[in-house]
């Protein structure tokens, strides 16, 4: 398969972003599991997963910009709010971030602060609620 039928067997995969994104919200390390199934694939799938896969990472860099421009979170905070509206916890992004546990804390903290809740889950639900009404 020619590389540009790839990209267009791609797009239309993921023109269904929305359906994509509520799949990823729903089992988080769902990117992972799909990277994985990429380089197992047949050869003439694999251009096509791969390019999927590019195209997820773009999405996400949107949701990111748009939630960072919407509640005024700096670059740290953003990839934490994203990877816990992913389904992570603290501090499993902690480590897989290379920052300590207290750091990882204290931007939640921020974040608490700029998006005016209390408790983590209702962060989610806030930023879930918030990202749908982009769509």
């Amino acid at each position: 398969m020619s590389k540009e039928k790839a990209k267009q067997r791609a797009h239309l995969l993921v023109e269904r972003s929305v359906e994509l994104k509520r799949f990823r919200t729903a089992y988080p390390g769902s990117r992972e599991r799909f990277s994985e199934i990429a380089k197992i694939a047949p050869d003439d799938l694999k251009p096509t997963l791969e390019h999927v896969l590019e195209l997820m990472d773009l999405r996400d860099e949107d949701d990111g910009a748009e939630l960072a421009q919407f509640f005024g979170f700096t670059g740290a905070e953003t990839k934490l709010a994203a990877y816990l509206m992913a389904g992570g916890s603290l501090s499993s992004f902690a480590k897989e971030n290379g920052v300590s546990r207290n750091t990882a804390r204290n931007q939640l903290q921020v974040i608490f602060q700029k998006t005016n809740v209390r408790r983590q889950a209702e962060l989610v639900a806030l930023l879930k609620d918030t990202m749908n009404s982009f769509e």
